[in-house]
C-alpha cells in the first residue's frame, strides 16, 4: 500500500502515522478493501517490533482480523498463514519495552505493580492475544500461539536467571488465552491436537517456516 510504503522508504515518520491512521479507518469501514492488499498486513506486522508507530500499526491488523476474519483466517503473509504471523508477533511484544526491569520485582512483590503505558510492548501484546483470538477463532490462532508459549516456558525453565522474561511472556499470554482454550472443545479434533501445550510434547521453534 502506498500509504505505508512510501514513507516506510523515506523514513518519514509524520506520514507513516497519518497513513496508519486512514489505514485503521478503511479496516474499520470497509474491510473488503484489503482482501487482495496482505501486503498492507506485511507491512504493519514490520512495525510491531518498536517504534512511534507501532500501537498504530498493531490496531491495524487487528482491526483488518476484526473486519473480515474468514479473509484472515485463510490469508497468507510471506509464505505463512496469516494466523501463525499475528501469534508471533503478539508474543514478540510481550517480550519488549522494560529493559531495565528486575526480575524479583515480577517474581515476588508485595502490591499490584503499577499500570503500564497502554502503547508499551505488553500491554498492547496481551490486548492483540485476546482480540485476534476472538477474531480469527481459536481453531486458527490458538494452535501456533499456544506452541510459543510452551516454547518460552520451556526455554525459561532450563536457564531461569537470564530467560526470565520469557516466563513472564509466558504466562502474560496464557492469562490472556485461557479462556479461549474451552472453545476448542467446539473445534473439530485435527485443531485440538494441534495445540501442543495440551496434547504434544514435540519441539518446535519459534522461527517457524
Amino acid at each position: 500500500a502506498a500509504e505505508l510504503s512510501a514513507p516506510l522508504r523515506d523514513g518519514d515518520e509524520d506520514a507513516l502515522r497519518e497513513g496508519l491512521g486512514r489505514l485503521v479507518e478503511l479496516a474499520e469501514e470497509r474491510p473488503r478493501l484489503f482482501r487482495d492488499r496482505r501486503n498492507v498486513a506485511t507491512d504493519a506486522l514490520r512495525l510491531w517490533t518498536d517504534g512511534p508507530c507501532r500501537a498504530l500499526a498493531v490496531e491495524l491488523v487487528v482491526a483488518l482480523a476484526e473486519g473480515a476474519p474468514a479473509t484472515w483466517r485463510k490469508a497468507e503473509i510471506e509464505g505463512r498463514p496469516f494466523a501463525a504471523a499475528a501469534a508471533d508477533a503478539c508474543l514478540e511484544l510481550l517480550l519488549r519495552d522494560d529493559d531495565g526491569a528486575d526480575p524479583s520485582e515480577w517474581e515476588v512483590a508485595g502490591a499490584a505493580p503499577p499500570d503500564e503505558p497502554q502503547d508499551c510492548g505488553r500491554e498492547l501484546g496481551q490486548e492483540s492475544l485476546d482480540r485476534l483470538c476472538r477474531a480469527l477463532g481459536p481453531a486458527s490462532f490458538l494452535p501456533r500461539a499456544l506452541e510459543v508459549v510452551s516454547i518460552l516456558l520451556r526455554d525459561a525453565a532450563q536457564d531461569p536467571v537470564p530467560r526470565w522474561r520469557r516466563a513472564r511472556a509466558g504466562c502474560d499470554a496464557l492469562a490472556q488465552l485461557a479462556e479461549h482454550v474451552g472453545d476448542l472443545t467446539n473445534c473439530p479434533t485435527k485443531s485440538r491436537a494441534a495445540v501442543p501445550l495440551l496434547c504434544s510434547t514435540g519441539k518446535s521453534s519459534m522461527k517457524q517456516r
